[in-house]
Parts: C-alpha cells; sequence; structure tokens
C-alpha cells in the first residue's frame, strides 16, 4: 500500500491499530511533521522568547500524546470539524502553551488576578496564553518575586509556609503578593497594548 497516496482519515485509522504499524507512523510524522513542528516554535517565539529549545520536546510529545489511552485522542479526530493537520496543529499550540506556562492549579488564582482584558471565546486556550505569558514575565522579576511566586503559586504553599520559608511575616508575604500581582499586571497590559498597535 502507498501511504503516502491515502487519505488523511484513512492515515487517521491506520494509525490506530494496534501495535501502531511503524509505516503508518512514519506517513503521520512526514505529513504533518513539519507543520506541528512550526506551529510549536511559532508559539514559543511569540509568548516566550528563548524557550525556542524546548520546542523539540513538546513536538515528540504531541505524536505520544496521540497514541496514549490506546489512541484517544487520535480517535477523537473528526473529520467533519477539519483536517488532520488543522486538528493536530490545534494540540500542538495547546501543549507548547502547556509547556510555557506550566499550566498547574496555582496559577488559576493569579490568572483570574491578572485577568487579560481581551478575553473571548476560547477560554481554554486563552487561560493557556496568560500562563505563558505569566510564566515568561516572572522569569524578569527580581529574585524576592519569583521566590513569592514560585512558593505561593506554583508549590501552593499556605502564606504562613511561605513567610518561614522567606524568613518574614505572613503580612510581608500578602504585602510582597499584591505587589507582584499588580506588576504583572502592569506589564501584562503594557504587552497586550503593544500587541495591538
Amino acid at each position: 500500500m502507498d501511504l503516502a497516496s491515502i487519505s488523511d482519515v484513512s492515515l487517521a485509522e491506520l494509525c490506530l491499530g494496534a501495535p501502531v504499524p511503524r509505516p503508518a507512523l512514519a506517513e503521520l510524522v512526514r505529513r504533518f511533521g513539519p507543520q506541528l513542528l512550526q506551529t510549536i516554535a511559532w508559539t514559543f517565539r511569540r509568548y516566550c522568547r528563548g524557550r525556542e529549545n524546548e520546542a523539540a520536546d513538546v513536538f515528540q510529545q504531541v505524536f505520544v500524546s496521540l497514541f496514549e489511552e490506546n489512541g484517544r485522542r487520535l480517535a477523537n479526530y473528526d473529520p467533519s470539524k477539519g483536517g488532520l493537520g488543522t486538528y493536530l496543529s490545534a494540540a500542538a499550540r495547546n501543549m507548547a502553551l502547556t509547556a510555557l506556562g506550566k499550566a498547574r492549579n496555582g496559577h488559576v488564582e493569579l490568572t483570574d488576578e491578572i485577568a487579560d482584558e481581551s478575553a473571548g471565546a476560547d477560554a481554554a486556550t486563552e487561560q493557556a496564553e496568560l500562563m505563558a505569558r505569566i510564566a515568561c514575565l516572572v522569569a524578569d522579576c527580581a529574585d524576592s518575586e519569583r521566590l513569592i511566586y514560585h512558593l505561593y503559586f506554583e508549590e501552593l504553599m499556605p502564606p504562613e509556609t511561605v513567610a518561614g520559608v522567606m524568613g518574614i511575616s505572613v503580612d510581608s508575604v500578602y504585602a510582597k503578593k499584591a505587589k507582584l500581582i499588580k506588576k504583572l499586571r502592569a506589564r501584562l497590559s503594557a504587552v497586550v497594548r503593544e500587541e495591538r498597535g
């Protein structure tokens, strides 16, 4: 069978065989690999310059994720909603945003407090974009601000524990957290204004 000539739908179905036929997987990578790598690289450049070296890892994760749980993600592809390339590109973009934002529950409060005024239809993607932006902005903050961010929003430590780790009062933790949120909100607004021209 000439895999290069079969439709995307047929290729997806062929890849769902158990075990996945190596030639079919190779054709999937050949057919969509460049597009996905470009999508991932663009996402890294757009939201966090300097971390483009992580694109190859995300690229591999996209293909691995297609076959996890007996190919659940690939099986969820619905040709009536668009092409396979579009479906895979959306998955690649979301995985890149997650990698950039290190999406964790602790970011929910922070992203709520630093709400982007450009909120719109695709809330999950916008949340991931916001987390990626916040991660980049925090990287440029002072050491003490990065520590507050890490302990409070990533490690989800209560203020009393953060105070103990940092050797400051609980009131100081709240003050530093409020100052960080105000700073990140201002920087994020500046980035959004710049992008809108």
